[in-house]
């Protein structure tokens, strides 16, 4: 069971004088391309009493999650984010993010009692740029530990949404401390190791039992665990549309292959087909608009 929790939002895309709305947020898409790969999964998240959050209700319930509770906050607005693309298909954000619902999460709302020991727990990274969402992660982190299910986490990381490094590295230090499976892209473990070398920041966040996974753009993706790294080569593509999403189908991906699985004694070539698998997907969500894949 893959079990996602954090930020669900609205992507605007601006077309002219309208905007084309799809369902977002990385945990959301992650958990989503895990289950239209055919993963046990669910997610929970919170949105507002407004038509963004009532077509994100009817996007989810469509996927058919195995378990979801998206609560619905009657006094705080859903989260939009605003995508504009440039002609080379990548984008960039403007997030419509004051006091709005993905980030007032409570604990209550979260059925981590109905999980067993080894389920995956996937957390999403907004809700650490808020004190609220930082300290409703502290206390969804010790409950996870405590019952001893699998902590997994995609940076994800937003530069524009801290004042400082600091205060960033900061924000993230306690999931960094935590988390069993870890997935940063090559510029953010660079940054939050503060050091221009890869093989350096790697060992900073190395860990016993750790799956520690970067991925590096063009050149594909790498697995590091117990001392031992695979690099698994970019799936090649024709055509990018839009990389919304990319990071999220990637770990959506890989999270499907580990699920249900003892992963932890697997070898190198079970975690090189896994990202051999998540490249693909991740490219396949490239080669049209928006962040979750349909087959």
């Amino acid at each position: 069971m893959i079990l996602s929790i954090g930020e669900i939002l609205v992507d605007l895309f601006r077309n002219g004088e309208t905007s084309d709305m799809f369902a977002g947020g990385a945990p959301f898409n992650a958990v989503s391309n895990a289950k239209l790969c055919g993963a046990v999964s669910g997610f929970v998240g919170k949105v507002g009493n407004d038509s963004e959050g009532e077509f994100l209700k009817a996007f989810a319930s469509k996927l058919n999650f195995d378990m979801l509770c998206i609560a619905t906050d009657e006094i705080r607005p859903t989260t939009k984010a605003i995508v504009t693309i440039d002609e080379n298909g990548e984008r960039s954000f403007v997030f419509s993010r004051e006091n709005t619902a993905d980030y007032h999460l409570k604990l209550s709302e979260v059925p981590l009692d109905e999980l067993d020991e080894d389920d995956i727990v996937h957390i999403g990274s907004l809700m650490l740029s808020t004190k609220e969402g930082q300290e409703f992660s502290k206390k969804l982190i010790y409950e996870i530990k405590l019952r001893n299910l699998v902590l997994s986490f995609d940076v994800n990381f937003r530069e524009d949404l801290f004042e400082t490094q600091e205060k960033a590295i900061n924000a993230y230090n306690e999931v960094f401390k935590n988390a069993d499976i870890l997935k940063f892209s090559q510029e953010e473990i660079l940054y939050f190791a503060k050091t221009d070398s890869l093989a350096v920041a790697i060992s900073m966040f190395m860990k016993k039992d750790r799956l520690l996974v970067v991925t590096l753009g063009s050149k594909g993706s790498l697995f590091v665990k117990d001392g031992k790294s695979v690099i698994a080569p970019a799936a090649k593509i024709e055509k990018v549309v839009d990389t919304t999403g990319a990071g999220d189908a990637f770990m959506g991906g890989l999270l499907y292959k580990l699920d249900g699985r003892n992963w932890r004694g697997e070898g190198e070539k079970f975690f090189a087909d896994a990202l051999h698998f998540a490249n693909a997907l991740g490219a396949f969500c490239v080669t049209k608009k928006g962040a979750i894949n349909k087959f």
